[in-house]
């Protein structure tokens, strides 16, 4: 008995001690399946939507401290916020901004020109848009009238935010009003939505109907005046002895208070065009361009004509028809003098400019650059 009872003893000492050396593994879940690691599954129309006023990022100061996405050695702008990318042009001694009119429905072109848009975007680190009106054209079978219903109107995203969808345009988008953003083309539409949807978008900026946005940069300003030559209250003042007689002296009084020595004025209708649809309109020239030659304006950047034209007056001052975003027109048959170059292809134009001058270029929707014109100051 005394041999078997040794054994036992063994026996218990060495699986106690091969316990303690080899402790039991407990079986480990899934990576996947560990509550730490899943991912809420938000429903599609969530994610789709933008954020309600209240989660919109905190004031522009708070946004230094950011993370930034990956950005190409071309850029510095790439993932930032469209107002930070504005408040860091202040130590830069160059601006660059692209204007886009007319691009209120869905074409082939319209696509590969916001491509090319997106290309120019992120090698000349363009700091903003300009968007010269006509923001939402009919549509079916998504939209049958045009203009937009609401801010929640599908057709935003449809015809603005997917076809505008790169990083590189991700910049602060000032917005104008067209004639088919109001009544009598767009008899169901609300230009109040596209003007709230200023709260809902980082880069849609449309706070009034008409206002003023100024740009600073390191050693110059740019003061940008949008007016909405279409406001129903005021448009059939315009043969009148006192036209517009709340936009006029408001754009008088901001004209007058400017610092900027850049100044620039959108609208969507044009003094000057070659397009056959509209062409010039003088009337609208006699009531503006008193007030651009006394306090200096040097560019005036329009749509309402669908193409894609470079102008310069008398005096000298830039006129930019940037009508090419959706579908085009054709010429008219009178020469207009004034007219420098003009395509009735898709198109944008491109500007980059310091304290003394500005270079400005009409791009085809594929990129290639057809005429390039420079302005002082």
């Amino acid at each position: 008995g005394g041999p078997c009872l040794l054994l036992l003893l063994l026996t218990l000492i060495l699986c106690g001690w091969n316990s303690v050396l080899e402790p039991a593994q407990t079986p480990k879940a899934p990576l996947l399946s560990h509550p730490a690691l899943e991912f809420p599954s938000l429903p599609v129309q969530q994610i789709e939507s933008h954020p309600a006023a209240s989660t919109l990022p905190e004031p522009m100061q708070n946004l230094e401290t950011e993370p930034e996405l990956a950005a190409p050695a071309s850029t510095t702008f790439m993932g930032m916020h469209p107002d930070l990318i504005l408040k860091k042009l202040t130590a830069h001694t160059s601006l660059s901004f692209l204007s886009i009119g007319d691009w209120g429905r869905n074409t082939p072109e319209k696509f590969k020109l916001a491509d090319a848009m997106a290309r120019v975007a992120e090698r000349e680190e363009v700091g903003w848009v300009v968007s010269c009106g006509d923001n939402f054209y009919s549509a079916p079978p998504t939209h049958l009238k045009h203009g937009i219903a609401s801010v929640r109107d599908p057709y935003i995203k449809e015809c603005f935010e997917d076809p505008f969808h790169h990083i590189a345009l991700q910049r602060k988008w000032l917005m104008s009003i067209g004639n088919h953003d109001y009544p009598p083309h767009a008899p169901k539409t609300n230009v109040e939505a596209q003007v709230k949807y200023t709260n809902l978008s980082n880069r849609w900026y449309l706070p009034h109907p008409y206002y003023t946005l100024v740009i600073p940069a390191a050693t110059f300003k740019v003061e940008v005046f949008v007016l909405n030559h279409y406001d129903p209250a005021e448009y059939d003042t315009i043969t009148h002895a006192n036209p517009y007689p709340v936009q006029m002296p408001w754009l008088r009084s901001k004209l007058a208070a400017s610092t900027a020595e850049w100044k620039f004025i959108v609208c969507h209708r044009p003094f000057y065009s070659s397009g056959s649809w509209h062409g010039s309109y003088p009337a609208w020239r006699k009531v503006i361009d008193p007030l651009m030659q006394q306090y200096h304006v040097q560019a005036y950047f329009t749509g309402d004509d669908h193409i894609v034209e470079a102008l310069r007056d008398s005096r000298g001052v830039m006129h930019f028809v940037s009508g090419g975003g959706s579908h085009m027109h054709s010429f008219g048959r009178r020469p207009v003098p004034q007219s420098l170059y003009k395509s009735k292809e898709h198109g944008f134009t491109f500007h980059r400019l310091n304290s003394t001058h500005m270079h400005s270029q009409l791009i085809r929707y594929d990129g290639q650059v057809l005429f390039s014109v420079d302005s002082p100051v």
